[in-house]
């Protein structure tokens, strides 16, 4: 399998490169491109780049749009996070730019005046208000400039007073994360960056899919890197279950990877009215994870405990009945779902895989 990366950045070269060579795919970094980046969100601009790459590469291209956020600032530095400082205007309050000439600057140059530039607009400002988000958006594309997966992933912190550290690259001398301890991404060792980057989630969900990929490829598929079976013929997959055990996480994650999939459905009106039929063109997940699970979950998303289908004995009674309903299902698993998003999200996918198999 042949990838291309489409990026003029060498500290994702490398990263990528890395991750390719275990896979014995080839990866190959395009000619420069550096299409004009219009949108005003990393998502946006990260499948806009991803398919510009893949028409002037003519391959199946990754892309990855990522930068800082700064609530304070208005947003800022957002989508311009590599050209912060090459803008002459900044609107903090309505978090806009203007006036941008191209500096030419070696990146490392490039970076050390954005750090300076985030600096001196957020002097004076004490916390809480220097809170920040590293934000990374992933997209994998073909030349005719078909999606074909995309992530986002995040990491939360704030801006130091100053910067500090040698590692790392971009913002990572001024940006704290809120588990390392009071030091700069640039102060941690790569290793222990990684764990806590907002590049993780992104990779990981890559990786996942690119197994997927692989296993497409093994089994002789023509163009591996498409929804095989379940997804390619437009299954149609309903997530069920309590509040709190992470249906939307799961549905979008799977929406990533082409399947068609409802956020709730028969199942729960099911729950209330037992006498309603399943649809037989239906394949059902149902999550189900204990009750303290669940509310500890909400509670961290700021929903109230006391109200309706949240309480520990709506919760205990919900869930009781959602499993009686999978028994009535067709097509169904229930998957255990108080591990982590990305473990429910593996074997949502081997359940979707079985499913295709006796199809």
């Amino acid at each position: 399998m042949d990838f291309f990366l489409g990026t003029t950045n060498p500290y994702k070269v490398r990263e990528f490169a890395a991750l390719m060579a275990a896979t014995g795919c080839r990866l190959t970094v395009t000619e420069p491109v550096d299409p004009e980046e219009t949108e005003t969100t990393f998502e946006a601009n990260a499948r806009l780049k991803a398919r510009v790459y893949a028409r002037h590469a003519g391959g199946v291209t990754i892309c990855e749009d990522s930068g800082l956020i700064v609530p304070a600032l208005g947003g800022l530095p957002g989508p311009w996070s590599a050209r912060f400082s090459d803008y002459a205007g900044v609107d903090a309050g309505a978090g806009r730019l203007s006036g941008y000439r191209a500096s030419g600057l070696p990146r490392e140059e490039l970076d050390r005046r954005n750090n300076a530039r985030v600096l001196e607009l957020l002097s004076g400002v004490e916390q809480p208000k220097r809170a920040a988000t590293f934000k990374a958006a992933l997209v994998v594309a073909e030349p005719a400039g078909e999606i074909l997966f995309q992530s986002i992933g995040e990491s939360h912190g704030w801006i130091a007073e100053e910067a500090a550290g040698e590692g790392g690259f971009g913002y990572d001398p001024i940006f704290v994360g809120q588990d390392t301890f009071g030091r700069t991404y640039a102060e941690l060792d790569s290793h222990r960056k990684n764990l806590r980057s907002h590049r993780r989630r992104v990779m990981q969900e890559f990786k996942m899919w690119l197994g997927q990929c692989l296993k497409r490829a093994e089994s002789g598929a023509a163009e591996p890197w498409r929804p095989a079976g379940a997804a390619a013929r437009g299954l149609r997959v309903v997530v069920d279950g309590n509040d709190g055990t992470g249906k939307t996480t799961l549905v979008e994650a799977l929406r990533r990877r082409g399947f068609e999939v409802a956020d709730r459905g028969l199942p729960t009106r099911m729950t209330d009215d037992p006498s309603l039929a399943p649809a037989g063109d239906e394949f059902y997940l149902i999550l189900d994870a204990p009750e303290a699970v669940c509310r500890e979950r909400l509670a961290r998303a700021g929903r109230d405990l006391d109200e309706r289908f949240h309480t520990e004995a709506d919760l205990r009674h919900y869930r009781q009945r959602f499993l009686e309903v999978a028994r009535r299902l067709p097509r169904h698993v229930v998957l255990d779902a108080a591990g982590s998003p990305d473990e429910v999200l593996a074997a949502a996918l081997r359940a979707l895989d079985r499913a295709e198999a006796r199809s």
